[in-house]
């Protein structure tokens, strides 16, 4: 094992233990600070952030595989790569599950649109934007595409990504440290898939 995927592994560690950290001094000490901005942020272009949040869905995500699968199967003759991104998902959201369950956080006591139940910590979304879509910067990050393609198409995921978070406050169905805990979790689970495929000679990251 290389220095870097030991100072990835490393950092996944630290990512998950300031998760659990965050979500023990939310959880036992109130809202925090940072909750504090949510009701500047709720409310604000609610069909936006509508729009976003559905893209962190199953419903979307299952089409979302189907089109990555044919493309990596047309153009490299593998599924490995959604193979992997399937079981990081799903692995990181069992994660999240079982988080939600030991902090057992209400959720805001209102919310625009859907209504998600269960538990408010970590943010299952926040964790898909930066597992799911965070796989898939870096793959595109990786490939050989041409770079202004490359550029563009890596500027709308971060943009994704930042907007899915934003769309969980907007709409009320978490606070913002359920958001960061969920960020926090989910770049453990990046860096630890960027050190696997390191390991295995494949180029994430």
């Amino acid at each position: 094992m290389t220095a870097a995927e030991i100072r990835m592994l490393a950092g996944a560690a630290a990512c998950w233990l300031a998760a659990i950290g965050l979500g023990v001094a939310v959880t036992r000490g109130g809202l925090s600070r940072l909750d504090a901005l949510a009701p500047a942020i709720f409310g604000r272009a609610d069909g936006l952030a509508t729009l976003l949040t559905w893209t962190g869905y199953a419903q979307f995500l299952t089409g979302a595989v189907v089109a990555v699968g044919i493309v990596c199967y047309a153009r490299f003759r593998s599924l490995r790569f959604v193979i992997a991104l399937v079981v990081l998902q799903l692995t990181s959201q069992a994660a999240a599950s079982l988080i939600k369950v030991a902090f057992a956080r209400p959720r805001p006591d209102r919310w625009i649109g859907r209504a998600d139940m269960g538990f408010s910590y970590p943010s299952g979304h926040a964790v898909t934007a930066i597992v799911f879509y965070g796989c898939l910067f870096l793959a595109l990050a990786a490939s050989d595409a041409p770079v202004p393609a490359k550029v563009a198409a890596c500027a709308v995921l971060v943009a994704w990504i930042a907007g899915i978070c934003w769309s969980r406050v907007a709409l009320g169905a978490h606070y913002p440290s359920d958001v960061v805990g969920g960020v926090l979790l989910g770049i453990g689970f990046l860096l630890l898939a960027a050190a696997l495929a390191r390991h295995a000679g494949i180029a994430l990251a």
